[in-house]
C-alpha cells in the first residue's frame, strides 16, 4: 500500500466527478439515514480510465495517508 498527493490526474474534471459520484451521495446517504456525523471521513479512491471509484471509507487518518495529506494541510 501507499499514498501519493497530489496526484497528477486529479484535475478539475476528475474532482468534479469525485464530488458528484462519491462525496455528495455519501453525505446525502448519511443525512437520509438521520446520521449526524461529526468527524473525519477519508475517501480512499482509485482512478479507472478517468473515473473515480471508492476503495474504502476511513473514519481516521491512518498511515500511509497521513504521510502525504498532513504536509498538504
Amino acid at each position: 500500500m501507499g499514498a501519493v498527493s497530489p496526484v497528477p490526474f486529479a484535475d478539475s474534471a476528475f474532482m468534479t466527478k469525485v464530488k458528484k459520484r462519491i462525496i455528495d451521495p455519501t453525505l446525502k446517504g448519511l443525512s437520509d439515514e438521520g446520521i449526524i456525523y461529526k468527524g473525519f471521513i477519508f475517501f480512499g479512491l482509485t482512478n479507472v480510465k478517468g473515473d473515480p471509484y471508492m476503495i474504502e471509507y476511513n473514519a481516521r487518518l491512518g498511515d500511509p495517508e497521513s504521510e502525504v495529506v498532513i504536509p498538504r494541510i
